[in-house]
């Protein structure tokens, strides 16, 4: 009995966080009341409550899962036999994701504009986030065989972190293809 309620409970929770994941990605964060979570889960107020004491943890909840999509997808969207390779199928993939109708930015990106406060929780969240993919990316340089490879792989991470804005500014894919060129050029000695 108790392990039926337990994962019915875990249900409800998964239930919640994927409707205010899905809302704050797509309206934006202070956008998104409790109220419009409580009625797209289809669920009482105290429910939420019961799962997450307030909004501000269910948004680190969110940007906790962000995280970890994120983190997973650069991982796995970083394909190839070599080092070059690895890099460049990231613009690629990137220039796949602003291509979707889906898609509406960088949500820790998105985050920053919604939360200047740099000692709020949430903001921690995305600076771990920044500094996780930025370790990804200098391993990565890294493994090209470039000597200053900490500076490589921020040029890289920067390249593409400006390309997702200003893509999904247009509603283009210039700005991605543009960086992956600089970056191929940036990579020719390495290859």
């Amino acid at each position: 009995m108790t392990q039926a309620v337990s994962k019915r409970s875990q249900k409800t929770r998964e239930r919640i966080l994927d409707t205010a994941s899905r809302l704050f990605y797509q309206q934006g964060i202070r956008a998104v009341g409790v109220d419009m979570i409580v009625e797209e889960a289809g669920i009482a107020k105290m429910t939420l409550y019961n799962h997450f004491r307030s909004k501000d943890e269910l948004v680190a909840a969110y940007m906790e899962g962000q995280k970890e999509y994120w983190l997973n997808w650069t991982r796995q969207a970083a394909t190839g036999n070599t080092p070059t390779e690895k890099i460049l199928a990231l613009f690629d993939n990137v220039e796949l994701l602003l291509k979707s109708p889906d898609f509406r930015g960088c949500p820790f990106l998105n985050g920053c504009a919604e939360f200047p406060d740099t000692t709020h929780p949430v903001r921690e969240i995305m600076v771990s986030y920044s500094g996780e993919i930025h370790r990804f990316f200098q391993e990565l340089a890294r493994d090209t065989g470039c000597e200053n490879y900490e500076s490589l792989g921020s040029t890289l991470l920067y390249l593409i972190e400006g390309a997702l804005v200003f893509g999904n500014l247009m509603g283009q894919t210039s700005p991605i293809v543009n960086a992956r060129e600089i970056a191929s050029e940036l990579l020719k000695p390495y290859t």
